[in-house]
């Protein structure tokens, strides 16, 4: 009957297994983190907020509804805003 017997992993044995576990570890995490990014998209952030571009486009949207801009002006910041200035605008965006 085999029993237990500390020469058999060698001296530097527990320095291998540290290091092991530790990039096992390391690597579920940035699987974990690729996930989420992957499943969230990039450009959206992890609490719930918005993007700046989203949030930006949604205040110029309000003071347009306030009437505190113009129409134009709503356009043109609209048009800054998502980098679209001088390009034909497609038919499925809407104001």
């Amino acid at each position: 009957m085999m029993g237990y017997d500390e020469r058999t992993w060698g001296p530097g044995a527990w320095l291998a297994v540290t290091v092991m576990s530790l990039l096992c570890l390391s690597l579920l995490i940035a699987v974990a983190i690729w996930a989420v990014r992957r499943i969230r998209g990039h450009g959206q952030p992890l609490q719930g907020g918005r993007t700046t571009r989203s949030g930006a486009e949604e205040v110029l949207a309000e003071r347009f509804a306030r009437g505190v801009i113009d129409e134009a002006a709503y356009l043109r910041g609209r048009d800054l805003l998502r980098g679209t200035v001088g390009q034909r605008p497609s038919r499925n965006s809407a104001p």
